[in-house]
């Protein structure tokens, strides 16, 4: 069936297969009413499987650090694809915590406490215990714990593990701890949909070996766009100054965002012009404050009830200079650049003079993180949707958020794809000279 799924046609939907059809919710009931012991070969065969419709997914073999990651949840910068072995056991004291009361109606005879040992419950929690994060918390009276706090507690544990594995590796901590940002993983649960969030298979497959960390090139080659080093992750490329790449990419999740503001009822405008005054001539500095529009989107009435200048950007923790931090501080990221996007040219300040609300409004490109100034306009284009056309707000806000982060994760991929295609450096030899060099003719 894996097999099947993998080779569905569309990497996208074979994904979302895979993920949510045919992985760790097809064990889940006998997960919990098994002890582990009792199939643990069964459950490593199965994980085998998985890895390999992973991989062909992906469209290659994924290193031991890329499978390990992609078992983490989207929450911890993975994919959410569970490893059975691991987390069986969490699902079976989390049954046994929520049906032993009802057993105990149904056979006058169960015995919760395991004296005989028949249910496993100690084998069962020790091999908890062991796997992990707090592994002091899970003694005792273990069947007040859920199989969801159990899982928490495996994938924390599983998360450090893999953090200390690659501790010799800044870039990798750095890219895990992105990708684990408020909103960097939406873009993994939107469905195939032919309203913007549908991927490609080539873009696709980009996109998800840049999440798991996999070379997208065999080596670093220079650029053809700009001569510098691309490097064999694909992370030039998002920053790279040629190409027009990072225009195409603001604009678009701009576009997505200002179309959602419109249907919201928001009146929104595209790059409002007149905002700020003309700076005065003796200032000394150039007179082109009329020409300069803060607003990528304008709108009258914001956020904060006020005129409101949205002005939306871009940026990747994975600078030289940044990437060491955010393994500590993602925060970082967010603060650094929405304070330079105040202080450029006076844009905070000059906006305030003519009372409109300066608003940066921040994504992080590598992982696809927001800053919450993006959540919150999310949001409240949402709750906007949701009264004007009688849906659910939640709803709106899941799919507006699939749209901006498959819109950016596409943007991403065509910007590696392209610098990978080879250059052509002319047209080749032409056959007429090959066979003028054997002519007596010529």
């Amino acid at each position: 069936m894996l097999a099947s799924l993998a080779e569905f046609g569309h990497a996208q939907g074979g994904f979302h297969l895979v993920r949510n059809c045919g992985s760790w919710c097809k064990l889940v009931y006998s997960a919990r009413t098994v002890p582990p012991e009792l199939h643990t070969e069964a459950l490593r065969a199965f994980q085998g499987d998985l890895r390999k419709a992973l991989e062909q997914l992906v469209g290659e073999a994924l290193p031991d650090r890329s499978w390990a990651l992609a078992q983490l949840g989207i929450v911890h910068g993975g994919l959410g694809i569970r490893d059975p072995e691991r987390h069986a056991g969490a699902a079976y004291l989390g049954s046994l915590a929520h049906t032993r009361a009802l057993c105990g109606r149904m056979d006058p005879h169960f015995d919760p406490d395991d004296g005989r040992g028949a249910l496993r419950l100690n084998a069962t929690t020790e091999l908890v215990r062991a796997q992990a994060l707090d592994a002091a918390a899970v003694q005792g009276d273990a069947r007040c714990w859920s199989q969801k706090e159990l899982s928490s507690m495996l994938d924390g544990a599983a998360l450090r593990k893999l953090c200390s594995d690659t501790a010799e590796d800044p870039w990798f901590q750095a890219h895990v701890a992105l990708c684990s940002v408020p909103g960097a993983g939406v873009w993994l649960t939107a469905p195939p949909a032919e309203d913007g969030r549908e991927l490609d298979t080539p873009l696709f497959q980009i996109a998800l070996k840049r999440r798991l960390r996999c070379p997208v090139a065999d080596t670093d080659a220079a650029c053809p766009c700009c001569g510098q080093v691309l490097d064999r992750w694909g992370d030039h490329a998002l920053v790279c100054g040629c190409g027009g790449d990072r225009t195409v990419r603001h604009n678009a999740v701009r576009h997505v965002r200002f179309r959602e503001a419109a249907a919201a009822a928001a009146r929104p405008e595209l790059e409002k012009a007149g905002l700020l005054p003309r700076r005065p001539a003796e200032d000394g500095l150039p007179a082109c404050g009329g020409a300069r529009r803060p607003a990528d989107i304008w709108l009258p009435r914001g956020v904060h009830g006020d005129a409101e200048a949205l002005d939306f950007a871009a940026t990747s923790g994975l600078q030289a200079g940044l990437f060491r931090q955010v393994a500590d501080d993602t925060g970082h990221v967010f603060l650094r650049y929405e304070e330079f996007k105040r202080n450029h040219l006076q844009t905070d300040e000059q906006c305030r003079e003519a009372g409109v609300r300066f608003t940066p409004m921040v994504l992080e490109s590598h992982g696809g993180g927001w800053s919450g100034r993006v959540r919150g306009f999310v949001d409240w284009i949402a709750r906007a949707t949701a009264a004007a056309h009688h849906t659910d707000a939640a709803e709106e806000s899941l799919r507006i958020a699939q749209r901006i982060g498959v819109t950016l994760q596409r943007e991403n991929a065509r910007a590696v794809l392209k610098r990978l295609v080879p250059v052509s450096t002319g047209p080749g030899p032409s056959g007429w000279a090959a066979a003028a060099a054997d002519s007596d003719v010529w």
